[in-house]
């Protein structure tokens, strides 16, 4: 457990550097160690070294379809970690790669928004999401890194560029078209109008009513995705409900409500900040809050609306005020610490394993051994 609290505190202390292009680097050189460089360590991982060894041996549609079809992963993902895995020699040089590719993109995007401090704002988020994001929902984070990608294009003018990112990020995972909703909806005519506090408000709650025969109706309309439909379909009332977890959905709607009472005070977007950009948090948090009886589409929404929010959190600190971000990612890591760090879940993270250290030290890896068990214990408690 220290070793993560350690690693966001790095973060913390690097913000505070008056160098903004020194600070920015060390953050992506220690992030790129400490996270691109982990060794069996996360959720899912034994999944995708899975199919990218199998692809490995034997790159063929018949073996890319099937792997899709049992995992219930998109083909384009499936075929694209196939492709790497004709040219890397392992699956620890794609986690590498993917993320370094997430710090680009999350770097890029601050740095397209006036005011912000790219650094802290890397902190807030991984102080929620740095066990899910930066070790686990491989597929997810690709796709908000291509997304993130596409919305600074999008910020700096390139328009067409933003549309191709977008659409790779659907690719790379199908929840991401709810990401694309949310950007059509935030440059859209109506959106001034649509995200002020009342509208906002009515607009989760419409959302959280509709969405259940919103999915049925894709499901008959789109019939090549209703494998995904099937899988967010079956998950639609599984999910559990805990303190920690509400009071997640309870932050994300305050977020969006927020964000809808300034785009209210201001005809201009404070401080320069896009309008897009507010409108967007707005828009993705009453759909993370309308995807309620939706475990993970609810998940994977508040995933983005947390790092939008993080960036935009980020332009309202000053050095001086440096101990309230410290106090948001206090409550960041008790909450990714109540979700994820907690038996059986502490399996799959503790202890955390780094490849070049395990290499420096010749020590054995412990992540094939924790992994089975997590499984097997996560399987029994669903029996």
């Amino acid at each position: 457990m220290l070793v993560y609290f350690s690693f966001i505190a790095v973060l913390l202390l690097l913000s505070t550097l008056k160098g903004r292009k020194v600070g920015t680097f060390l953050a992506i050189l220690v992030s790129f160690f400490f996270v691109g460089l982990r060794y069996e360590t996360g959720f899912d991982w034994p999944v995708y070294k899975g199919i990218f060894e199998s692809l490995g041996e034997n790159y063929s549609w018949e073996i890319i379809l099937f792997q899709s079809l049992i995992r219930s992963h998109e083909v384009t993902f499936v075929a694209f970690l196939g492709s790497i895995a004709q040219i890397l020699p392992s699956y620890e040089y794609v986690q590498a790669i993917f993320t370094l590719f997430f710090l680009l993109s999350f770097f890029r995007l601050a740095n397209a928004i006036p005011g912000s401090r790219p650094v802290l704002a890397l902190a807030v988020f991984f102080s929620f999401y740095l066990a899910s994001i930066g070790f686990s929902t491989v597929r997810q984070t690709l796709a908000i890194s291509l997304f993130n990608w596409g919305l600074a294009s999008y910020l700096r003018g390139g328009r067409w560029s933003a549309y191709v990112f977008m659409t790779l990020a659907a690719m790379s995972q199908f929840s991401s078209l709810l990401y694309f909703a949310g950007f059509l909806v935030s440059r859209s005519s109506m959106s001034s109008r649509l995200f002020k506090p009342i509208p906002y408000s009515f607009f989760s709650l419409m959302f959280m009513l509709s969405l259940p025969f919103l999915i049925e109706l894709i499901a008959m309309a789109v019939p090549f995705v209703e494998s995904k439909i099937a899988f967010y379909r079956g998950l639609a009332f599984s999910s559990y409900f805990g303190i920690m977890t509400t009071g997640m959905l309870i932050l994300v709607y305050l977020i969006g409500l927020m964000t809808a009472y300034l785009l209210k005070r201001q005809s201009n977007a404070p401080d320069g900040l896009p309008i897009e950009f507010l409108c967007l948090i707005s828009a993705l948090s009453a759909i993370a809050v309308g995807s309620f009886f939706f475990s993970v589409l609810r998940e994977r929404i508040s995933y983005e609306v947390l790092l939008l929010f993080s960036i935009f959190l980020s332009t309202r600190f000053v050095k001086s005020r440096i101990t309230v971000a410290a106090a948001i990612i206090g409550f960041g890591l008790i909450v990714q610490t109540k979700l994820y760090f907690q038996d059986p879940f502490d399996l799959a993270f503790v202890p955390y394993q780094n490849g070049v250290a395990l290499w420096l030290t010749g020590s054995e890896s412990t992540g094939e051994a924790r992994s089975q068990l997590y499984l097997d214990i996560f399987s029994e408690q669903f029996r």
